[in-house]
């Protein structure tokens, strides 16, 4: 049945208690932000140089580094401490010469647990529910990012780190889908990029905590603090109610007008036909029904649209650290927070392009545009100034990231409810 247009507005649609739930969503996407991001401050190289060793190199040191003897490694090489930390998994476990290659593979599986962590918790979204797939996620984030700050040893900060992003993604998850099922057509891509302005928060938060901090272990501690501040989202039903909307797409009908019943009276509604439009969709006792990834099957349109938005998210996300690895050319500080900008800027033009022109138009303008910044860093590097290679790398990184913002937001959209 039509939702949006008959049973959302008997409970007050889009009314003060719904806009109050789609504003405190935004707030969890700070947290999440920070766990996201850190990883970067955990797994920052800081420079390493031999001490006279067979490996050769520069013996001098830059000021105000802090030098640090590592007595594994031949060659004798020292580690400056430069970026926020002070104290990093690569200090920590001499992660360099020999040991260097377990950065990247740390990185990957963190990224690898996200990955996971989006399936495993979607498909829990999908068969429990929004706000049972959020606390499922919650009570594994919580003791994890508390065990990363005793990890003895690399393997077992990794074993734990796949598993905490997992968790991580699942938090994100819950939120984004639950905040979009509140809100009218009209008005999801505003509210969903709100909810993108306090992730880029996080990120932009992320190095004034760092630097408070100055130890990861510490800093992983503070992360975890403000994980455990969502705990108020699941002791307060009214901070995070179930969606209606996917109660109803799974024909929950008692819960799904218990929820109406407490959006009416939130948002100073009296129902007095208590939903009895529900009742008449189906009739005795309907079963709930419910779906999984394998109901795509059969479906043409479904699976196209899934596969097309999937493939933009992918090309988007794949290429953009390329245009990161060029802006590290400027050294310090300032390639994160002109990635950072760029995000900024990324989610402006499509507050300010999209309802105007269309998802579709909107997004292909992006496509081509990033790729229109890879070929020439491609083809040109080689002959560009320094300052028109990292304009046009920021350029790329605002496209990219307007790429996949916007594939997921679509295909938030265009996918059924009960496998949304």
């Amino acid at each position: 049945m039509d939702f949006d247009g008959k049973v959302w507005p008997l409970a007050g649609g889009f009314g003060r208690y719904t806009r109050l739930v789609a504003a405190a969503s935004w707030l969890p996407n700070v947290c999440v932000s920070l766990g996201f991001f850190s990883e970067f401050l955990y797994t920052s190289s800081p420079e390493s140089q031999c001490q006279g060793g067979p490996c050769g190199g520069d013996n001098s040191s830059s000021p105000g580094a802090t030098l640090i003897n590592s007595s594994t490694c031949p060659g004798a090489w020292g580690v400056q401490a430069q970026s926020w930390l002070h104290g990093t998994i690569v200090t920590q476990w001499h992660l360099v010469c020999e040991n260097g290659w377990k950065v990247p593979l740390e990185q990957i599986c963190y990224l690898i647990g996200w990955l996971w962590g989006y399936i495993i918790f979607g498909l829990v979204c999908d068969r429990f529910g929004r706000r049972n797939g959020f606390i499922s996620a919650l009570v594994v984030a919580l003791p994890l990012g508390v065990a990363l700050c005793f990890s003895p040893g690399y393997l077992s900060f990794m074993a734990i780190r796949i598993v905490f992003g997992a968790a991580l993604s699942g938090i994100f998850l819950s939120f984004y889908i639950a905040r979009l099922e509140l809100c009218p057509p009209g008005l999801r891509l505003m509210i969903t990029m709100i909810g993108g302005f306090f992730w880029l928060g996080g990120e932009l938060l992320l190095p004034g905590v760092a630097v408070l901090c100055s130890d990861w272990k510490v800093l992983q501690g503070a992360i975890s603090g403000a994980l455990l501040l969502l705990s108020g989202y699941w002791c307060c039903h009214l901070l995070f109610p179930e969606s209606p909307r996917w109660l109803l797409a799974t024909r929950q009908l008692n819960r799904c007008k218990a929820e109406l019943c407490l959006f009416s009276r939130a948002n100073g509604i009296d129902t007095g036909e208590d939903f009895a439009e529900i009742d008449s969709l189906w009739r005795g006792f309907p079963r709930p029904r419910y779906y999984s990834f394998c109901s795509l099957v059969g479906t043409r349109l479904i699976w196209r649209n899934a596969l097309i938005l999937g493939f933009t998210t992918f090309i988007g996300s794949g290429i953009r650290p390329c245009f990161a690895r060029n802006l590290m050319a400027l050294g310090g500080s300032t390639p994160y927070f002109l990635q950072a900008g760029s995000e900024v800027l990324a989610c402006i033009s499509l507050c300010i392009t999209v309802n105007h022109w269309g998802r579709r138009a909107v997004l292909l303008l992006f496509t081509i545009l990033t790729g229109f910044c890879s070929l020439l860093l491609l083809a040109l590097t080689q002959y560009l100034f320094t300052a028109v290679s990292i304009a046009i790398s920021v350029l790329g990184s605002l496209s990219s990231h307007a790429v996949v913002m916007l594939s997921v937001f679509y295909a938030s959209e265009v996918l059924p409810t009960v496998i949304r």
